[in-house]
């Protein structure tokens, strides 16, 4: 009885052993994933520092044109009150070229929008995925 004992023990060494094996096999792969991963964390932070950048100039853009129609707004809303509305010639003149600048931003917005949402739903996905890791 007490060889069989020794053997079922020998048996379930082996077995240990090549469980540790591969589960050295996995923990090398993920080592080498992990490496990689640090690499591209490094590129991740720099393209967000690059977004981050985009979307303050983005936001610029937009208070600059908020300005503009502001202005173009005053200077309708004072010739409707009786001034000589000279300034408007200039105004009626970059009206089109405005109309496709605002299109053009419109779709510019909706793109951020669309990559933001995108970007921070993953992130979100990402970080929920950390907390579970520990």
């Amino acid at each position: 009885m007490t060889a069989q004992i020794h053997l079922d023990m020998h048996h379930e060494h082996r077995s240990w052993v090549s469980d540790i094996s591969l589960w050295r096999d996995d923990i090398a792969l993920w080592q080498r994933e992990m490496a990689q991963t640090m690499a591209q964390l490094r590129e991740v932070e720099k393209n967000l520092a690059k977004h981050e950048e985009s979307l303050c100039k983005h936001a610029a853009s937009i208070q600059l044109d908020e300005q503009e129609i502001a202005q173009h707004e005053q200077a309708l809303s004072n010739y409707e009150a009786g001034d000589s509305g000279t300034d408007l010639v200039d105004y009626a003149t970059k009206h089109k070229y405005e109309c496709a600048k605002h299109d053009s931003q419109r779709q510019k917005h909706e793109q951020f929008k669309r990559c933001h949402h995108a970007f921070i739903a993953k992130w979100r996905m990402m970080m929920m995925a950390m907390s579970t890791l520990d």
